[in-house]
């Protein structure tokens, strides 16, 4: 990776984001094979659907069901039954039994579907198609948000481009950003192309590391300075998230110092630590730790970091409490609203009913806190962490669920004061089934 990733950024007005999206329990999912870390979840190859097909003769073979309009997929084959997710309008589904004679007279036959729940025959029509979808929301090459975000145009070579790091399902590359990046890379919008690190690629740096950062204005360079006093001279200015290991700099009076005289204070850096899982996570397990002290994010498979990144949580007004978490829901975009706007925000995973992990396209200000106790992220972050934590969404689905049985990916929010938060919402009953 590059050695720094320096993003001048120029904030819009502030959003303040409260969920209006009901949550449900039960969702069974997949989990991604290890050597697809980082990479989107797909489900794996969909096999051919059994004969004979939901449907009477036609003049092709069925290879697939099209949905025919965004519609639920059900735990069960009744109407009144819970939900797995939505499914979108035009995505062609292998089916894996037909209920002949389900009971439900409104549907008439229930359709079990791969690679989980029920659709009412109602709601598909044979194709001759083989099964596939498009992920959403849509991304086209070299786009870091979807057109109705982001309507820029980008004016610098392909490249150069931070958003060619993620590709539109979120695999995230290893190849660093261009040595000469333009501070600007397009006309018009302020959405981040910030990116931060895939530690599964070579020559990353050792925890600790930290982007450097002023916590009193993002955009301001940081002076490093020749003692570790705030008198001490200037012997130089480090532009704003600057990636600066810290595993052998020395830590003296609340400074650290990046080179010989080149001391930086603590409160100017972003520091990324290695933290041990919280109880009772499988040895594989997928789950993120967020710090709320230093706004740093880190993924972990394990006791293995993948991938880490700066965020934005709530302001001392609207905080976000120390907790422990499941992802509950996520959502390839979420209807948010508040007292003065209404929004809808791509790559969203909810928590419980009001917390939530997504995107935040309208403001370039991680590292800080911004928000109104939701886990601000960078889109291309947000994009890499919804295709890799649980429940997977399978292409042509809208959203997925979590559930005690198969549960989301463990979200642990901490602090100095509490680095081992409560368990809430599911994530308790995950904790207590486990004992």
């Amino acid at each position: 990776m590059s050695s720094s990733l320096v993003i001048p950024a120029s904030p819009r007005p502030f959003l303040a984001l409260v969920a209006l999206v009901a949550l449900a329990p039960l969702a069974p999912v997949s989990h991604a094979e290890p050597g697809d870390r980082l990479a989107s979840q797909d489900e794996a190859p969909v096999p051919s659907s059994p004969g004979p097909h939901p449907f009477g003769p036609t003049p092709f073979v069925v290879r697939s069901l099209r949905v025919l309009a965004d519609t639920p997929v059900r735990l069960a084959p009744r109407w009144s039954a819970g939900r797995f997710g939505r499914i979108g309008a035009d995505t062609r589904v292998a089916w894996k039994e037909v209920l002949a004679d389900s009971g439900d007279a409104a549907c008439g036959r229930w359709i079990a579907i791969h690679p989980r729940g029920f659709l009412c025959e109602k709601e598909v029509a044979p194709s001759e198609l083989e099964p596939g979808g498009v992920h959403q929301p849509l991304i086209r090459p070299g786009q870091i948000v979807p057109d109705r975000y982001d309507p820029a145009e980008f004016t610098s070579p392909p490249s150069t481009l931070s958003s060619h790091l993620v590709d539109p399902v979120g695999k995230r590359s290893c190849e660093p950003l261009h040595a000469d990046q333009p501070t600007r890379t397009r006309e018009r919008g302020d959405v981040s192309d910030f990116a931060g690190l895939n530690l599964a690629c070579p020559d990353t740096p050792a925890f600790p590391f930290a982007w450097v950062q002023s916590r009193m204005d993002v955009k301001r360079p940081v002076k490093a300075l020749a003692k570790p006093r705030a008198d001490a001279p200037v012997t130089r200015t480090i532009a704003p998230r600057t990636l600066v290991s810290l595993s052998h700099a020395e830590h003296k009076n609340g400074f650290y110092a990046l080179a010989p005289d080149q001391w930086v204070a603590a409160s100017d850096l972003h520091i990324a630590k290695h933290m041990a899982p919280p109880p009772r996570t499988f040895h594989d397990e997928k789950w993120i730790d967020v710090d709320l002290d230093e706004q740093v994010l880190v993924a972990y498979e394990g006791t293995r970091p993948v991938y880490a990144t700066l965020v934005a949580t709530g302001t001392p007004s609207h905080p976000t409490p120390p907790r422990i978490f499941r992802i509950e829901q996520k959502l390839a975009a979420a209807n948010m609203i508040g007292s003065d706007y209404r929004a809808s925000v791509p790559w969203t995973m909810y928590l419980d009913g009001y917390y939530a992990v997504h995107s935040a396209y309208w403001h370039d200000r991680f590292g800080s806190r911004t928000s109104h106790g939701c886990i601000n992220l960078p889109p291309l972050d947000a994009r890499v962490l919804y295709h890799w934590a649980e429940p997977v969404v399978p292409a042509g689905w809208l959203s997925a669920r979590g559930s005690e049985a198969v549960p989301g990916t463990l979200v642990r929010l901490r602090n100095r004061h509490r680095e081992n938060p409560a368990f809430e919402g599911y994530a308790k009953d995950v904790y207590r089934a486990r004992r």
